[in-house]
């Protein structure tokens, strides 16, 4: 995912099966670039940042780093905040 308003679906899968809190709590370093719910991760302004899932109990995480270059190709002008950039 390198383009703002990209999407991008995680999934994580809690060893082991019988683990009696399967509950996974989701987390991005820099809201201001990448937004994540539930898993999915939305691209919102250039820039980098890391997602981390997160189990309940807090014993195992793992993280993945996002980085977001430009605009969607379909959208010739990207907006961030109040302010709306043109793709060049």
């Amino acid at each position: 995912m390198s383009e703002i308003g990209e999407a991008d679906t995680l999934t994580t899968t809690v060893y082991p099966s019988t683990a009696y809190d399967k509950t996974v709590l989701w987390s991005s370093d820099n809201e201001d670039v990448v937004a994540v719910v539930d898993g999915t991760v939305t691209a919102i302004a250039p820039g980098a940042a890391t997602v981390t899932a997160t189990t309940q109990d807090g014993g195992y995480a793992a993280s993945v780093t996002y980085v977001v270059t430009s605009a969607s190709a379909s959208d010739p002008a990207a907006r961030v905040g109040d302010e709306e950039y043109d793709k060049a």
